[in-house]
């Protein structure tokens, strides 16, 4: 295997793992990316909040390309 047949099969399980939180055509995980690291290093995100952390936030898009919503991931402590 190499490292991009890799990358894509993490890829693919990754879409059919979101497809079960959100029905759409495609996530683009990259729109928000820088978004997220910089309200983390800002600060402006709630910082007490019960040990949850946001870890990601990706788009959900129709066929068109239009953002028709978001899943959001987190951890716990």
């Amino acid at each position: 295997m190499t490292k991009d047949t890799i990358a894509n099969a993490i890829k693919e399980a990754n879409q059919q793992s979101l497809q079960g939180g959100f029905d759409a055509a495609d996530y683009d995980s990259e729109e928000l990316k820088d978004t997220l690291q910089k309200a983390t290093e800002e600060g402006t995100l709630a910082t007490d909040n019960g040990g949850a952390e946001l870890t990601d936030a990706i788009e959900a898009k129709d066929a068109s390309g239009e953002t028709v919503g978001y899943v959001l991931t987190g951890t716990c402590s």
